[in-house]
């Protein structure tokens, strides 16, 4: 059962950057996705195209809104994109299967710049103990 549209509005206040899903023209609305259940939505870019029954998602803490597509491509949704609501639990447990191979990469990837963080640091270290050596002997 899908609902109205509705629109992506992306603001700031004491709280922090959020995006918050409005009646179109509105700027006052609940802060997405925080306070939606269901993550299964239909998209309208602003250029008309509409993507039928995506995954909707934020990796930043609702800074910045994505979606996937059920061809599993990824969008990144600007403000006034239309959203609306349209269940479908197959769907979202298929696409929820995508989110979380997303996320492990990106876990991993963070993972693997802090290993070559701490590599860099303990190279740094390393040549400073050896100048400290050469100078002992």
């Amino acid at each position: 059962m899908t609902s109205e549209w509705k629109e992506l509005f992306y603001t700031c206040d004491h709280d922090g950057d959020f995006v918050r899903l409005v009646q179109p023209g509105k700027k006052h609305g609940n802060i997405f996705p925080d306070n939606q259940v269901g993550h299964i939505f239909d998209i309208k870019l602003l250029d008309g195209t509409i993507y039928e029954k995506c995954f909707i998602y934020s990796l930043d803490n609702g800074v910045s809104i994505s979606a996937i597509t059920q061809d599993e491509h990824i969008l990144e949704l600007e403000g006034k994109t239309m959203l609306r609501s349209n269940p479908d639990q197959e769907v979202e447990n298929k696409l929820s299967r995508v989110y979380r191979k997303l996320i492990q990469e990106k876990n991993k990837q963070l993972r693997i710049s802090r290993l070559r963080q701490r590599k860099a640091e303990l190279e740094t270290e390393l040549q400073h103990v050896k100048n400290e050596l050469s100078k002992l002997e």
